[in-house]
């Protein structure tokens, strides 16, 4: 007699269906693109908007804290954002979060004193905190362990492609227009993108994992973070503290370095950034989830040795004579630092359970920015300053701050290096 088919599974255990989740990955990735175009048009506009009568007075120690409060703010409310989405369906903060943004990047360009663009940019950073917290966890649950790494690559891809667009289009609409129409022009786009955030899958929580065993007496639920958690978070801090002062500065550099327009260096450095991006963030995602298949370290032995080998390139790069090979270096310095990307990513949410990939993500991006980007435009700012009050040159000024954030790269490198030594992925 033939049995009985077997019952379909519950649906608290069944992953999303295949088109649901690429809708949503789609989605996510063309709001990571829409948030890094926000944060990093102010970097392609910084000279302009020097030169504006309500911002003539103000230093480039006091330009670069325009990212700090950003940031700043960013940082302290992720940790929320992150618990937030233990609590409520992530895609509802996924919209709110992309409109609030969107809407502080329209004020930025009607800002019309410091004061007023600090507040701007700090909205900015609220705005971005409870997206950034959630999305991560969202695609761990929309895809299976063994593709994770390469489906974040496909997310943060548009971290390099967002923000050279960012340099562009600022520069562009910054020289044939003004640098206020520049932020105009990039915070539109976001509040149409954020309504498509309501109608993305909610996947349950730790879905495309092994079951975790429910805590008792004998075996009590352990504190979520711990020391995978941390070597993933202080490589990522020292990553990023070389990534955001270059990120910010970088144009500035052009400028006064090699003699190029706003325009020009918007679209030489955004270039430059949107190519070796795209190829070392999808290079990195692949050849981590191919590595991992035979070494559970492998994502953070890929980051370590990327990061590592970008130490000599950002040193050099500064330097060297001749625009086209100025590029060229900055080109392999920014690949083997995008490496990282998704492997890293991938690195973090396996270093903690399932149940608090949220908060492990929040409090992350808190101490990566907190400890990283937060500091760096303003510190590098700050060296510049006194370097040209000691009597140094303004192009060699800017040349020998760019290439000390050489130190901490190397040093990210190295704490992930030693961390992939004892990595295994956490499910318990």
């Amino acid at each position: 007699m033939m049995g009985a088919p077997d019952a379909p599974p519950p649906p608290s255990t069944v992953p999303v269906g295949a088109r649901a989740a690429v809708y949503a990955l789609v989605v996510l990735t063309i709001l990571n693109f829409v948030n890094y175009v926000d944060r990093y048009v102010l970097a392609a506009v910084l000279k302009p908007l020097h030169q504006d009568p309500a911002f003539r007075a103000v230093s480039d120690a006091q330009l670069g804290l325009l990212q700090t409060s950003f940031l700043v703010v960013y940082m302290i409310f992720s940790p929320i954002g992150g618990a937030l989405g233990q609590r409520i369906k992530r895609k509802y903060i996924v919209a709110a979060g992309v409109g609030i943004w969107s809407l502080a990047t329209l004020w930025s360009g009607a800002a019309r004193s410091y004061g007023e663009m600090l507040a701007a940019r700090a909205l900015i950073g609220f705005g971005e905190a409870g997206y950034a917290a959630v999305a991560p966890a969202l695609i761990s649950d929309l895809f299976a362990r063994d593709r994770r790494a390469r489906m974040l690559s496909v997310f943060y891809v548009a971290t390099p492609v967002g923000s050279a667009l960012g340099f562009v289009l600022g520069g562009f609409v910054a020289q044939h227009w003004d640098w206020r129409h520049a932020f105009w022009v990039a915070g539109v786009p976001g509040l149409a993108f954020a309504l498509l955030a309501l109608f993305m899958a909610e996947p349950i929580r730790g879905v495309q994992d092994e079951p975790e065993p429910a805590p008792t007496a004998a075996a009590p639920q352990k504190f979520p973070l711990g020391a995978k958690w941390i070597y993933v978070t202080i490589g990522g801090a020292l990553m990023t503290f070389t990534l955001g002062g270059l990120a910010f500065w970088a144009p500035t550099y052009f400028q006064e370095a090699r003699a190029l327009t706003v325009e020009q260096a918007g679209v030489w450095f955004g270039g430059l950034t949107v190519v070796a991006g795209v190829v070392g963030t999808l290079a990195g995602g692949f050849l981590s989830d191919a590595w991992a298949r035979r070494d559970p370290g492998a994502h953070m032995k890929l980051s370590g040795i990327g990061l590592a080998l970008g130490v000599p390139f950002t040193l050099l790069a500064p330097y060297v004579p001749g625009l086209t090979l100025t590029l060229a270096i900055f080109f392999v310095a920014e690949i083997l630092v995008f490496l990282n990307t998704g492997p890293l990513n991938a690195a973090l949410v396996a270093s903690v359970s399932p149940r608090s990939r949220e908060l492990a993500v929040g409090i992350n991006i808190l101490c990566i920015h907190l400890f990283g980007d937060a500091a760096s435009p303003a510190l590098l700012g700050r060296l510049n300053d006194l370097l040209v009050r000691g009597g140094m040159g303004a192009a060699h000024a800017r040349s020998l701050s760019i290439a000390s954030t050489a130190l901490p790269l190397l040093l990210g490198g190295l704490v992930l290096l030693v961390g992939a030594r004892t990595f295994r992925p956490r499910a318990e």
